[in-house]
């Protein structure tokens, strides 16, 4: 016959129609040959390697075609390209691995799932992350119940305070992001609500004790976004304030004393769950919130929420919210202040330094020396914003989080005589160790934005 271009096509028979096996039993034999061979390839990155001799006796054992033999079946599969590749003498393997991870999942989701392959995860997370979760997938797809079978199977006990790395932590960060991916988490069933929340409590003892790398610690973080944020000051409003900061300090490069009045500041950035309340207030459609440049600038540039907003890399409801202006970040303070009776604003730069520095001068939140792990630079590897708290052990003296990376902070002051740009402060992940210093310090007009620029609020009396 002819295609479509008039090209004559010979059509040949598939390898299940050739050797006369039905489908079902040809992909379950298939299932089994990538789960054993990924359970036991040396390496974690790329295809596994299928033996010739466990492929042909397990096709000829299904075959229903007397006219077959083993040396036919050899050249059937060495010049058909199709559901598996020669790679070499007596050697198949799989076009590529996400293929492999996902027959490895179908051959789990029929054998004593969800029991085997949580125990293989929790046991082994870099090799069964994917099947594991593939797993999930497809075994929802017959009922829904059974993505909440792979959690509690996953995630089955309670966080009982600091514990080291182990098979509970894995389990437990595969089992929230099983729920991420499948599960319908705008209808969990009363039944399911312990599930979910001891997978919360666990992804929140995974932030809080700092003890995964930070690359796995930061998917935590954006697993627990997805979820539900527990931590208080994190999803809700009014923030979560500093204990009252006052008292002398030393400021700046050259360390010269200062003294600011008594404030209090948030203990995290605005996270986007925070700011989503102004935005359906509606506080774009209200002057009353905007000073007057600032509403200029948001009627001529129609802003509507910030540009960032519908951007699943930087929505996260636990991250700070970017893409915002100066000007937004100051008519989100007016409105909190009127939603709650009390005076919110942005820091000047002489409360952020003593939030971020304590008293003492030194150059970064916990002190003098750089210390890898303790902030969201670019030295990090995440390359993107993190869950606010991320960094336990880069809290400042006051109790403020990620006042060195993940976002530059808006604050209050201009940056120069001529009024034309506001101060940023704290540095982000897209910046090095330098800028993350307690004293350094760039600025940007006020109705810019960006990928890398947030803001907190202080709360103190009037200026």
């Amino acid at each position: 016959m002819r295609n479509a271009q008039g090209q004559v096509v010979v059509l040949q028979p598939s390898l299940a129609e050739w050797l006369k096996i039905d489908k079902d039993k040809m992909r379950a034999l298939l299932n089994e040959l990538a789960f054993q061979a990924h359970i036991s390839q040396p390496e974690l990155v790329g295809t596994a390697d299928v033996d010739e001799g466990k492929l042909v006796s397990g096709l000829m054992r299904l075959s229903q075609n007397p006219d077959v033999n083993p040396a036919w079946l050899v050249e059937y599969l060495s010049q058909r390209a199709g559901l598996l590749l020669p790679r070499g003498i007596g050697v198949y393997t799989f076009p590529h691995r996400t293929f492999q991870e996902y027959l490895a999942a179908c051959y789990l989701t029929d054998h004593d799932y969800p029991d085997r392959v949580a125990e293989l995860a929790r046991n082994e997370p870099n090799r069964w992350r994917e099947v594991a979760l593939l797993a999930g997938a497809k075994a929802a797809r017959g009922t829904a119940a059974a993505i909440w079978l792979l959690v509690e199977a996953l995630c089955y006990r309670e966080p009982d305070g600091p514990q080291n790395v182990s098979a509970d932590t894995w389990g437990a960060l595969l089992a929230g992001q099983a729920l991420v991916e499948t599960a319908s988490l705008e209808q969990v069933s009363e039944r399911n609500q312990p599930k979910l929340q001891r997978v919360q409590r666990w992804l929140v003892g995974l932030l809080e004790q700092g003890e995964l790398p930070v690359v796995d610690r930061a998917v935590s973080g954006r697993t627990l976004g997805r979820l539900g944020d527990l931590r208080e000051g994190v999803s809700k409003l009014p923030p979560l304030l500093t204990p009252l900061i006052e008292g002398k300090f030393l400021y700046g490069e050259k360390k010269t004393e200062r003294e600011t009045r008594p404030f209090q500041a948030g203990v995290y950035l605005i996270t986007n769950a925070q700011f989503a309340p102004f935005i359906a207030a509606p506080g774009y459609e209200q002057a009353r919130w905007w000073s007057e440049a600032g509403w200029r600038e948001c009627s001529r540039q129609k802003w509507t929420q910030p540009r960032l907003w519908d951007d699943s890399r930087w929505n996260n409801p636990n991250h700070p919210v970017v893409g915002v202006s100066w000007y937004e970040a100051e008519a989100f303070c007016h409105w909190l202040s009127e939603t709650y009776g009390q005076t919110y604003r942005l820091p000047t730069e002489v409360e952020w330094e003593r939030l971020a520095r304590g008293q003492d001068g030194r150059t970064y939140p916990w002190g003098n020396k750089w210390q890898e792990g303790l902030a969201n630079t670019s030295e990090s590897d995440i390359g993107r914003t993190s869950t606010v708290g991320l960094f336990p052990g880069g809290v400042s003296p006051t109790g403020a989080y990620d006042c060195a990376g993940n976002v530059w902070e808006w604050c209050a002051d201009w940056a120069d005589e001529k009024k034309t740009a506001r101060v940023l402060r704290g540095g982000s992940f897209d910046d090095n160790e330098y800028y993350a210093r307690c004293a350094s310090r760039s600025w940007n007009v006020p109705d810019n934005w960006d990928f890398d620029i947030g803001f907190r609020v202080v709360l103190s009396p009037i200026l």
